[in-house]
């Protein structure tokens, strides 16, 4: 019996042995995890070389500056980086209109510490968040580049509208016309840069958008797409009989219309109260244009009205004249 205690209360020593050891890893698993995983500030250093689209310059800086940089990484990041003391190379993609000219250097510019962080922070990746720059402003060389300016041109337009829905006005571009950068040679070929067609079906409102550059071979273009913008809005016709007249008529010249009226068909904003009268448009032809006119026939065209119109068109299209001496 006093054998048998002995060997029982050895057994429940090593469990408790056991139980202890496999408590003090777990613990130690824990402040591992705990640590390696927590946020610490530390400073790294960058390499950095700047890419953007400044006029007249090369797309990327010369050569890279040196940053000194504050923030916040993994304890898992800080030990693997232990063993790494030369500093880390990043290319930044910087927006131009950040960018101010050195006055007193050529070719260089600076950006604020300030702007440079969320740039960086992005190209930096997730393992580490800037919070800090040492340096107020960063000044980067950008080495000049052979260029040409030439009009952009969107060779296929392809709209349709909504029922009672037109376009307002011109379709607009921005920019309508863009920097080619390439050698000299190259650059006297190129004469124009086409876009993407832009196609689109059923509009009923403003439209805005934007559409891809086709790129040039051997080339770089000073953006890689455009804006473009469709005035668009809902109209309703309305029908007038407007009278045509002639002025500057010399003495002695008489003039015939057939016909001396025209239906005037109007497109006008939806939102327009008013319903158009006779009293609102002006259909007035000069006598020198029909004078000079090789034919007997011109085309009407209103002069003026009083309220806002899309576009019109005349019943009938074209009229006569005869130009005789008033006796």
């Amino acid at each position: 019996m006093a054998i048998s205690g002995k060997k029982a209360k050895l057994r429940q020593r090593r469990g408790d042995v056991t139980l202890l050891v496999v408590s003090l890893l777990l613990a130690v698993f824990i402040w591992l995890v705990h640590n390696l995983t927590g946020d610490y500030f530390t400073y790294r250093q960058f390499n950095v070389i700047a890419i953007s689209d400044l006029d007249g310059y090369a797309q990327a800086s010369t050569s890279p500056v040196l940053l000194t940089v504050g923030g916040q990484a993994k304890g898992y990041d800080l030990i693997s980086r232990r063993s790494r003391r030369l500093p880390e190379d990043v290319t930044v993609k910087l927006d131009a209109s950040l960018f101010t000219a050195d006055p007193s250097r050529k070719d260089v510019f600076t950006i604020s510490g300030e702007d440079m962080q969320k740039y960086l922070d992005d190209a930096i990746g997730t393992d580490f968040s800037v919070t800090v720059i040492a340096e107020e402003k960063i000044s980067f060389t950008f080495s000049p580049q052979s260029y040409r300016k030439v009009p952009v041109i969107v060779p296929e337009i392809s709209i349709s509208y909504a029922p009672q829905y037109m376009k307002t006005g011109a379709l607009s571009i921005t920019p309508d016309s863009v920097l080619v950068y390439g050698n000299v040679a190259d650059l006297e070929k190129v004469t124009s840069v086409t876009s993407r067609p832009i196609r689109l079906q059923g509009l009923s409102s403003d439209t805005r958008g934007e559409v891809s550059l086709n790129r040039i071979p051997g080339m770089r273009l000073g953006c890689r797409s455009i804006q473009y913008h469709i005035p668009v809005d809902r109209f309703v016709e309305e029908t007038v009989d407007v009278e045509l007249k002639v002025r500057d008529v010399p003495l002695g010249k008489k003039v015939l219309l057939l016909p001396s009226h025209v239906r005037v068909v109007c497109r006008v904003p939806f939102s327009e109260k008013k319903r158009l009268s006779a009293e609102d448009l002006s259909c007035t032809l000069r006598y020198r244009d029909l004078a000079s006119s090789i034919s007997s026939k011109v085309i009407p065209r209103m002069t003026s009205s009083t309220c806002k119109i899309y576009s019109y068109e005349t019943e009938p299209k074209m009229v006569d004249f005869i130009i005789s001496e008033d006796r």
